[in-house]
């Protein structure tokens, strides 16, 4: 507390009265000021990833802002105790004042040169008073406290606040052992950094948050063009400007902090310190910001919700049984070449019609499945808000299979294209598929999940020069994070999560058992095929980690888990009772071809009930197909009619002459899609010059 001196003019309580005034006033300007910072609620959506970094930006602001407050408030109270005649050390231990010796004052002498020596003796090499262990352990704190915050702690939790759509697990789960880690690593840094000592203390201590803060900078400013983490192999050459600019911003960052530590190395230590605590606040305002996001701390791998089961993924009727795969992205184009060089790939597939002119719908996943979920493709007079609010709702196609008797068991991860249709389709699909229900508990793999996001990490704050070796993609989060269950594991408490090779491996070990149901069966399998990232070979088997193999190669893995899955009906001796359509999504899609420029073709492989391995391997066909028959065909496999839903594959005819239609999105940056264009197409599907616009375009802004 200031001491004010009762002797001087003026009056004690007077002068007393006005320094309250004063911290009055400063306290109400201050108070203002951040009520301005609370308006009132506006409620509309906002990308919690886009909201940290604004949230952090402006606490970057309101530092400043306050450092600067702070100042203007210090040094007018300061002159506020000159005016009034106030000594502010007064009460205080201060330095003492230095004073001049007499020349001849000998023991004046003797007192200041045992003081001299005394201080050298604490001196460093470089002249600077050396730490205490207490004092760089302080320093080691505040470096790795801010670096490991930076690192191991706020990222992961933006990452997965901010994708929180996508990913199974949320914050509500998660937020721990980062904590723990993050604390961890945070205490074992600086007692590291703490046992060092003069010029060497100071280098690991600007180093570490030098590094920190060139970071923090990468992930800030750094990172606006990195394509999304949706499997898409990067071409990283098309980012090689990118990835120069960016190298030389490090690289000039690297060599003004050499300079500065050079020059003037406890300035820069000290300066270093305090800006790390400053961007600590920040960061923690923005992530602290998740946590009151109720939406973001609402996700949750075991809330009360329904999930995607393996429930009745590897059990088929003995009586009748209809089996949909989806191979996702496999392309005629690519299967017609992988049958060419490879025609006994197809071998086990006895009874089947192999389809090569085939048209598809409509492209991409977000939008494919829910269409064969529901039989339901836009309309000429509908916005495009209102068929995605309303294409479940209005879809007969679930119940008419369910009123057969028959169960249902559906398996992908993708249900439509915005939050809301996602979550309609889950609770429409929860109603009549029964593999879509709530999990007791799904645990989650604490080493796993620390590893994982901190590769994601790496990727988000390390220079473009260095993010290719830390690539990443969604699916490798959730397949990381979710713990693995052993074979024989309850599969209704086990989620489905989109992984080829580890279905593959679960499907030679654990084997098709037959069910007990009434009827029969209905499975869609979605399957990632021959979508990105190609981490696949030919057998079906997981490549190691940081090795990639190509479409062609995935392809025949993919066909080659169908034929497994086709070998084991035999066994089973129900391959004649089953029908199987071996399909896909969509074929060909890339987004960044505005508009269509190479044709969608998607595979379809069909074997109706019946046939077998006396109708021998696949045959060839050219009817002019469309994926638009696949819901009369199930239904007619199923009952013996589905002209509700129009043609079946089996009642086109090879010399039919059909006009099909396909939609095409098109898309400004994935994944904002902006059109849906008509195509048409008049002829042999893979000949793209039979493709035309029909001159109809649904906006997706509307």
């Amino acid at each position: 507390m200031v001491q004010i001196d009762r002797k001087e003019g003026f009056g004690f309580i007077a002068r007393r009265c006005v320094i309250a005034a004063y911290d009055a006033f400063s306290l109400l300007a201050v108070s203002a000021i951040i009520a301005l910072g609370i308006p009132e609620n506006a409620y509309a959506y906002v990308d919690p990833s886009v909201m940290t970094y604004t949230i952090q930006a402006l606490a970057g602001v309101a530092v400043a802002l306050g450092a600067v407050a702070g100042v203007a408030f210090r040094r007018t109270r300061r002159v506020l105790f000159n005016l009034l005649r106030i000594d502010e050390n007064a009460g205080k231990t201060v330095e003492r004042k230095v004073f001049r010796i007499a020349e001849g004052d000998v023991r004046a002498h003797a007192v200041a040169d045992r003081q001299a020596k005394r201080m050298i003796a604490s001196m460093t090499k470089t002249g600077q008073s050396e730490l205490s262990w207490k004092s760089r352990f302080l320093f080691a704190l505040i470096a790795s406290g801010f670096f490991t915050f930076t690192f191991f702690v706020a990222s992961p939790y933006e990452l997965i606040g901010g994708g929180s759509d996508s990913l199974m697990f949320g914050l509500s789960e998660t937020w721990r052992p980062f904590a723990v880690a993050g604390i961890i690593i945070w205490i074992a840094l600086a007692v590291i950094i703490s046992l060092l000592k003069g010029k060497a203390f100071n280098i690991s201590v600007a180093s570490v948050i030098g590094f920190g803060l060139l970071c923090y900078l990468q992930a800030l400013f750094g990172n606006g063009s990195l394509p999304s983490a949706d499997g898409a192999e990067v071409a990283w050459d098309n980012f090689s400007t990118t990835t120069i600019i960016n190298g030389i911003l490090w690289l000039l960052g690297i060599v003004a902090l050499a300079i500065f530590l050079w020059k003037k190395p406890t300035l820069c230590r000290n300066a270093l310190c305090v800006l790390a605590v400053c961007v600590a606040i920040v960061e923690a305002v923005g992530v602290g910001s998740l946590f009151l996001d109720p939406v973001v701390m609402a996700k949750s791998a075991n809330d009360s919700e329904v999930h995607v089961t393996e429930d009745g993924l590897f059990d088929i009727s003995d009586k009748e049984n209809v089996v949909l795969f989806l191979l996702d992205w496999y392309d005629n184009a690519t299967l017609n070449y992988l049958y060419d060089t490879n025609p006994n790939m197809l071998d086990e597939m006895t009874g089947f019609t192999y389809y090569k002119d085939v048209s598809g719908s409509i492209a991409p996943t977000r939008y494919a499945v829910p269409w064969i979920l529901t039989a339901q493709m836009i309309q000429h007079d509908e916005l495009y808000s209102h068929y995605l609010s309303t294409i479940y709702d209005r879809s007969t196609f679930l119940d008419d299979l369910k009123a057969t008797g028959y169960s249902i068991g559906i398996y992908t991860d993708t249900f439509g294209a915005t939050k809301a249709e996602v979550s309609r389709g889950i609770e429409y699909t929860s109603e009549r598929a029964f593999n879509i229900k709530p999990i007791e508990t799904i645990g989650l793999d604490v080493p796993a999940a620390l590893l994982v996001m901190y590769k994601a990490s790496c990727y988000r704050n390390l220079p473009w020069v260095a993010k290719p070796a830390f690539w990443f993609y969604t699916d490798q989060i959730n397949q990381a994070m979710a713990q693995k269950n052993e074979p024989g594991t309850n599969p209704a408490n086990t989620p489905y999560i989109m992984d080829d090779a580890g279905y593959y491996a679960k499907l030679k070990q654990t084997r098709l058992k037959i069910n007990d149901d009434d009827t029969g069966s209905f499975r869609i399998i979605h399957l990632m095929g021959i979508h990105e990232p190609f981490n696949l070979d030919e057998n079906g088997e997981a490549l190691p980690e940081g090795t990639m193999s190509n479409e062609y190669r995935q392809g025949l893995g993919v066909m080659k888990m169908v034929s497994e899955y086709i070998h084991q009906l035999k066994e089973l001796g129900v391959y004649e009772k089953t029908t199987i359509i071996i399909s896909c999504d969509h074929g060909t899609w890339i987004w960044d071809e505005v508009p269509l420029a190479v044709p969608n073709s998607p595979i379809m492989l069909v074997k109706p009930a019946g046939a077998g391995d006396q109708d021998g391997p696949a045959k060839l066909s050219y009817a002019p197909i469309s994926q638009y028959d696949l819901h009369a065909s199930i239904m007619k496999a199923i009952t013996g009619d589905g002209s509700k839903y129009g043609t079946a594959f089996d009642e086109v005819d090879e010399d039919a002459h059909r006009v099909r239609m396909y939609i095409h999105p098109t898309i400004d940056v994935p994944p904002d899609d902006t059109d849906f264009i008509e195509y048409e197409i008049d002829g042999y599907t893979l000949d793209f010059s039979n493709w035309h616009t029909t001159g109809k375009v649904w906006s997706c802004f509307e």
